[in-house]
């Protein structure tokens, strides 16, 4: 599957680094083949390993290997441009649906710069035979994996934002509202008081106009 991919990396398998010289990968196939050669490796293990060592033996094909994969030929400029703008159309149109509603909108900046982000890497690694893999830290990762583990990781990226600001969304505008409602609900407990109030010191407002009256 492509999006998965089953095959083994060569340079895993060979034991072979890309931080190493093709004269120590020369030596290390030397020291395979004598091994074959004395009868202590199966021919099914010698024939992965030779068709494996294939795949980085010359310039070419280490290229498209590093770059396309076991078994592809380089893509087209229109071929690559068409499979990269299906591939980013597509998660422009998943982001766009799945954070539409207010509670998950706060992740929409964060998810399509990471997308852009993304996206901009992708091309410069097909375009320019860009190589973003640090080969001191994973030596044995090729750029085109390091591309689909980009792919692999930008779901859960942004399945995970558009949760989080799920759980801890706050709806200023209801909070609002609440808080006014509340507000006016005071207010007219008060004008109650108020009117209470002023209805118990009329009548004592009425006697003592009487009093002086009389007097």
């Amino acid at each position: 599957m492509w999006y998965w991919p089953e095959e083994k990396n060569v340079y895993k398998l060979l034991s072979m680094s890309r931080v190493e010289t093709m004269y120590q990968w020369a030596q290390k196939y030397a020291f395979f083949r004598k091994h074959y050669q004395a009868g202590t490796m199966s021919p099914e293990a010698w024939r992965t390993l030779d068709s494996a060592y294939d795949n980085i033996y010359s310039e070419k094909s280490r290229y498209l290997y590093d770059f396309w994969g076991p078994g592809h030929e380089e893509m087209s400029l229109y071929e690559t441009q068409v499979n990269v703008g299906l591939f980013y159309c597509l998660w422009i149109a998943i982001i766009y649906a799945v954070t539409t509603p207010k509670a998950t909108q706060a992740a929409s900046k964060f998810s399509f710069v990471a997308l852009v982000a993304l996206m901009a890497l992708e091309i410069t690694v097909r375009l320019t035979r860009y190589d973003p893999v640090i080969k001191e830290i994973s030596p044995f990762t090729t750029p085109r994996e390091f591309l689909l583990w980009g792919h692999r990781f930008f779901p859960i990226l942004v399945f995970t934002m558009v949760s989080i600001k799920k759980v801890f969304y706050v709806d200023l505008e209801k909070h609002h509202q609440r808080v006014l409602v509340h507000m006016l609900e005071k207010n007219m407990e008060t004008v109650e008081e108020l009117q209470s109030l002023n209805r118990e010191l009329l009548p004592e407002r009425g006697s003592t106009n009487e009093t002086k009256k009389k007097k």
